[in-house]
């Protein structure tokens, strides 16, 4: 049985789905579905006969991190750890989703072995859930392709613009980041599921998109383009970054295989204009 904490979000509905359709067991847990990781008592008592644990649940957005930093840290930080400690009780293995976030703005491929220099609270409330993993902490980076994305995330953003012709407002448009489909997130988590080790791996294309170009390839997939705003630098959390997928690659046996276009042109076709609207 896998726990998986987080359940209802971008990831976690993916990931469940994956589960489904492999007929693997595996326990959904969520606020949205009335669980909370800082319940210990109730946490405990859904890790009981799991042998591993998924954790993505958190206070995911820079923004809404950087409102309420009280909350954050108590999701982030004291609910990871709650977590962890559930975890080594019953004995499983745990993954953690932890983010680029913790490495700030970095302008040449990011090893896992490079200096962290978190540039948002939400990129240091993920440096402090780290050192309470005991097991596999993966650092996702920019995440996209799912049905369960906040709506004013970039390439939802970018794609609702796109699909029904509307302006895509490029919030710092020099930024450049390492975009990577959550099919591929899902593959790493099962490949870290795998892994008897506790160890650290980037789960990154290795490939920088500007923003500008991010919303270029969005307004690709309707053959009419997409009208460009560029407004001011961004406020919160690192400018650009790319990671290095190397350690993962030679330690998970997992790369990216969704290229940025593939990546767009699935989850246009699965958005569509009408569900945009």
């Amino acid at each position: 049985m896998i726990l998986v904490t987080g359940s209802e979000g971008l990831i976690g509905t993916e990931l469940c789905r994956a589960f489904e359709l492999q007929r693997r067991p595996f326990r959904r847990y969520d606020l949205k579905r009335g669980n909370d990781i800082l319940d210990q008592g109730e946490l405990a008592r859904a890790m009981a006969g799991c042998s591993a644990v998924v954790h993505l649940a958190a206070i995911s957005r820079i923004v809404e991190a950087e409102r309420d930093q009280v909350r954050a840290y108590a999701v982030n930080v004291r609910g990871t750890e709650n977590v962890a400690r559930a975890a080594e009780e019953a004995g499983a293995r745990m993954v953690f989703a932890s983010s680029r976030e913790v490495y700030g703005t970095t302008s040449k491929p990011t090893k896992e072995s490079d200096p962290l220099h978190p540039a948002s609270f939400y990129g240091v409330t993920k440096c402090y859930g780290e050192q309470a993993v005991k097991g596999v902490v993966l650092r996702l980076s920019n995440v996209y392709g799912g049905v369960n994305d906040h709506p004013d995330r970039v390439v939802p953003a970018f794609m609702r613009a796109a699909l029904i012709g509307e302006t895509a407002h490029v919030n710092g448009d020099r930024g450049a980041f390492d975009f990577v489909h959550v099919d591929d997130v899902v593959r790493a988590i099962d490949s870290a599921l795998q892994a008897d080790a506790r160890a650290t791996y980037n789960v990154v294309t290795g490939v920088s998109t500007r923003l500008l170009v991010l919303a270029l390839r969005c307004g690709e997939v309707n053959w009419r383009g997409v009208r460009i705003m560029p407004e001011r630098q961004r406020v919160h959390g690192a400018e650009s970054f790319v990671g290095c997928p190397a350690l993962a690659e030679s330690e998970l046996g997992w790369r990216s295989e969704i290229d940025l276009r593939e990546g767009l042109a699935r989850y246009a076709r699965l958005v569509g204009p009408a569900s945009c609207k």
